[in-house]
Parts: C-alpha cells; structure tokens; sequence
C-alpha cells in the first residue's frame, strides 16, 4: 500500500453505520449524510450516490494508482437524533415511513436494540479527561445512551445482531466493490468505555458485571478480518488510543491525531512493519514550520495526508502547501513499502547535532537523517553485515526541493560505515543500495 492511499472519509453512508444500505439495486439512489449542513450535502457536492457510482470511484482511483480505503465505523451508529441527550425515548417509528432502515432509530430498535452503550463514567468522554481520571474513573451508571458525532450514538458490538449486522456491511463491502483496497475503521476511543447494560462475563465495575468495549472489540475483529483478508482486502484503523493488542488484525494505521508529538511516536511504534498515514488537519499545521513537520515524518517512517479536494477534517488545495510537499515528495515515495531495522545502536549522528533512523526497501536502506544544527554531519551506520551492505556501496542523498538526488560510491570498512553528509535545511535523504 504504501502511503498512496486514499481513505475515503466522505460520508457516502446514508447515515452513521448504514454505509451501504437495502437499496433494490446497484443503481438506486440515497442520499449522502452531511453533519455540517443538518443532514444536507455540502455545497458542489452530489447529492445522492449509489453502490455503482461507489464501485467507480474505486475503479477510477485504482487506475490512477491510488489504493481506496471505504469509511467503517462500528461503535456508532445513526444520525441527527437527540436521543441520549433526553430522558424520554422518542417514538422510533414517528416518520412513518416504510423504509425502516430510512429511520436510524427505528432500525435499530427494531434489529438490535441490545447494542445501546449505557457507561458507567460521566458522558465527558474518555479524551476530556484528565490522567488521573482515566486512571481511577469516577462510576456512575448512566440511564442513557452515549450522544456522539453527528447525532449517533455509542454503539457496542459485543450485541450478537449488531456484530451480524456488521459483519454483513463487510460482506457487501468485498462483493460490491472489488476495486476497492479496503476499509479503514474510525473511532476507536469509544472501546474505552463499558456497557453496565451488558455483561462479558469478565469485567466488574462499581459492583456490577459490565461488558467492556474492549473485549466486545476482541471477539468481534478476528471475524471480521476473515471476511476482509479472504476477500484479498485490507484493515486500517483510526486507533485514538495506541494499543499494540489492538493491533493483531490490522493491516495499516490511518491517524486522525498524527500531527501531535506523542500520537506519531505511539503509533508509529505500533507499525515498524505496517503504513503509517497521518492526517494533516489545516494549513497551519504545515506552515508554522515546514521543514520540521515534514522531516518530523520521515524520521518515524510516517506519510502525512496530502492536500486533497473535499478532504473531511484534512488539508485542502493550497499552492503554498503543495509547493511543500513537492520539496520532499520523492524522498516518501522511497520510503512506500518501509519497514523499521530494529537492530540495537544500528545508526547514529556524532555529536547529537541531528535525528537519524534506518528503514529497509527490499535491499535498500534508508536512513533520513532530520532536525540538523550544522551544515553537514557525520553519520555511523553500523552492523552493515547484517543489514545486507558490503564493500563498496552506491549512496544516493536526497534533498529538499532537489529533483535529482547526489549520487556517489562509499566504502564499507570491517563493519562499519562512516559517511560525512552535508545538510540542506536540515535535512539529507540517504539510500545505500549495492
């Protein structure tokens, strides 16, 4: 995959969790969820879609050499709807329609009520509270459901017929898109939570068996990564919190928090063997400091979002951006299929005066070296027997804004590699290749 990835996070569901409804046919319409605009689609974008209209995005993007990764969503579910914020249930069949599925709070009453999340924590939300709170959380046993984006609500697939419902999607996700690379599943942070409505047979809070959202996702993930992964498809994730556990199943990572320090450190420590793709929210996160957000990137083996028509929640078009990401364009198209030598004291820079790490490429090696305080710096690799690199290698040393890399043969000596390496901007982009 690579980097050269496209998650299409563009709400072609009708609404949370219905992501391809009952429709009679591939051709019929209904209408795309917009959260931002009281259920209408935004300006300049189309109305309704289909499963066809679907199946050639995915096509089109494939032939332009982009991987589609389709929205996924299982802890929430529905859209617009004001239950959880009051007492009182509404009538879930007060529009009257005969398209239940039309109603998202009446198709889920009617098909798997069970799968209500009611917490035993106060409704802040698990990312509103402090480190102490989350370490000895406060129980109390709510009497509603969880409100969250859009107008859903907190969904828990620990329900066997929400699970079936589910795993379902997937399927019609492998057969009705074979152009398509994919899912990547949002909103893994509502797994922190526990269903005191519920209980898994191994969690106790507050005096009470619960069913923790964890374990729900446990058994759940094997099943549906059997129907992706025999569909020849693959998983990426949205993680929130970076648990290596909730990792097994996965193929890739997609963060939505990958420009905050420590949320690109986590998860790039959860994929020395899987992509990293970080969203970049706005244009300031870039422009504040260019050089640093970039070579930030390449030293965790990370790809941030590129700027993108109609991206949600990612950078948009911007010339002074995209002029930003040419500079160091070719230096993430060496790093596609990277992953982490994970040899202890493999690689330094003398004197600390910049960040180096090392990847593999088939029998390349790449070591980014970033942040530098001087104009040229010298760099040890070591262990170079192992690494694949013998005698006299071919070093190509990429820089910002440079089209065409320094080229140049270096020695090998017992083995060791010592390389004195002039920066630009603080950066040089190394390959050795024999």
């Amino acid at each position: 995959m690579g980097g050269i990835v496209n998650w299409k996070a563009s709400f072609d569901f009708s609404y949370m969790g219905m992501f391809i409804p009952p429709v009679p046919s591939d051709t019929t319409p209904w209408k795309r969820f917009d959260a931002t605009s009281g259920g209408d689609p935004v300006p300049g974008q189309k109305t309704y879609t289909t499963i066809a209209r679907m199946a050639r995005y995915a096509s089109r993007m494939k032939a332009l050499g982009f991987s589609t990764l389709n929205y996924f969503n299982m802890t929430e579910f529905g859209g617009f709807s004001e239950w959880g914020k009051t007492v009182a249930y509404p009538d879930p069949h007060a529009t009257g329609t005969d398209d239940v599925w039309l109603n998202p709070t009446a198709f889920l009453y009617d098909n798997f009520p069970g799968a209500l999340v009611f917490g035993v924590v106060d409704d802040t939300g698990w990312h509103k509270r402090s480190a102490e709170q989350l370490m000895q959380m406060k129980v109390a046993f709510r009497d509603l459901p969880f409100w969250t984006w859009g107008g859903a609500i907190i969904t828990d697939v620990g329900d066997p017929m929400y699970a079936r419902f589910l795993l379902n999607q997937a399927r019609l996700h492998v057969e009705k898109f074979p152009d398509a690379q994919g899912i990547a599943i949002d909103r893994f942070d509502w797994l922190n939570e526990y269903n005191w409505h519920a209980d898994d047979g191994k969690t106790w809070v507050g005096g009470k068996p619960v069913r923790a959202l964890l374990n729900s996702y446990r058994e759940f993930i094997p099943r549906l990564a059997r129907i992706m992964h025999d569909g020849g498809k693959v998983i990426f994730c949205n993680p929130h919190m970076n648990r290596l556990e909730l990792m097994e199943w996965m193929d890739g990572v997609y963060n939505e928090f990958g420009q905050i320090g420590h949320d690109l450190n986590l998860s790039s420590f959860l994929t020395f063997y899987k992509p990293l793709i970080c969203w970049t929210p706005d244009r300031e996160t870039v422009m504040k400091s260019p050089d640093a957000f970039f070579q930030r990137h390449l030293l965790m083996g990370a790809f941030p979002t590129a700027p993108y028509p109609g991206n949600d929640h990612t950078i948009g078009p911007d010339p002074d951006v995209e002029r930003r990401y040419l500079d160091y364009g070719p230096m993430f198209n060496l790093m596609h299929g990277r992953s982490w030598v994970l040899i202890p004291g493999v690689a330094e820079v003398a004197g600390g005066k910049a960040l180096c790490n090392v990847f593999r490429t088939g029998t390349r090696i790449l070591v980014p070296v970033v942040m530098g305080t001087s104009d040229t710096v010298t760099v040890r690799l070591r262990h170079c027997g192992e690494l694949g690199l013998t005698a006299s290698l071919r070093v190509e040393t990429w820089y910002p804004g440079k089209e065409r890399p320094v080229t140049g043969r270096v020695a090998v000596t017992g083995d060791e590699l010592k390389l004195s390496v002039p920066l630009e901007r603080g950066c040089a982009f190394l390959v050795f290749s024999r």
